[in-house]
């Protein structure tokens, strides 16, 4: 997910990993940044390379838009270097996890 900030157009980035994944781990494509939980954990495990599936997609479009409704939290994340993949895993699970659970169960992002 790109944000132009000058006109505040969303663009949505699919680098279609799930359906290139069928079962068989690839080569990691995008940012670890808003990564699935599980995903992230492979990456981690498997130095780069992942199994994809179509909820892992959806976990990581709902880890974008969290950040792009909590402008303050995504500079927090985007302020922890993308090689350090075990201090993003600690960022969600530790720092946002409850937050990410409630906005997503409640509806909770603003358009104030």
């Amino acid at each position: 997910m790109l944000v132009d900030r000058e006109t505040g157009v969303i663009y949505l980035i699919d680098w279609g990993s799930a359906v290139k994944s069928s079962g068989t781990a690839l080569p990691f494509e995008g940012t670890v940044h808003f990564l699935a939980a599980c995903v992230l954990n492979q990456v981690i495990v498997n130095s780069q390379a992942a199994m994809f599936t179509s909820a892992n997609d959806s976990e990581t479009l709902v880890c974008s838009a969290f950040c792009l409704c909590h402008p303050t939290l995504q500079a927090q994340l985007h302020g922890i270097s993308k090689m350090q993949v075990n201090q993003l895993q600690d960022w969600w699970q530790h720092t946002v996890w409850q937050q990410r659970l409630l906005a997503g169960s409640s509806g909770g992002c603003s358009t104030k």
